[in-house]
């Protein structure tokens, strides 16, 4: 980044990087918790010097995995670190699937509230 600021005389002011979602690759794994995923994104960020890794995110638009729901589960302690996570939930089939679905995350971060 410093170099391109250097040759075209630009700051750089949001440095980022992004990775597949974790969820794809954290289900070829055999854990059952995924918050060692964010502090290794976190980590590797904090390395590299950049401002946001993106990644430590599942695709539930057509369904959730068993992979999916365990990235969803651990979104809460992963949140008590610097991780910043993220979701693709803009397209359901049904207005039930999208209700069932809002209703699981609001239970999943009331119980890490409680």
């Amino acid at each position: 980044g410093e170099q391109i600021e250097a040759e075209y005389g630009i700051p750089i002011v949001n440095k980022r990087i992004s990775v597949t979602p974790i969820a794809q690759i954290a289900a070829a794994s055999k854990a059952t918790d995924y918050v060692p995923f964010a502090r290794t994104l976190d980590r590797a960020g904090a390395e590299l010097g950049v401002n946001f890794v993106g990644g430590f995110s599942a695709l539930v638009h057509k369904g959730m995995t068993c992979a999916d729901e365990r990235l969803i589960s651990c979104i809460p302690e992963a949140l008590s670190g610097a991780m910043a996570n993220q979701m693709y939930v803009g397209n359901f089939d049904t207005e039930e699937e999208m209700n069932q679905f809002y209703r699981d995350m609001s239970a999943t971060f009331e119980t890490d509230a409680e």
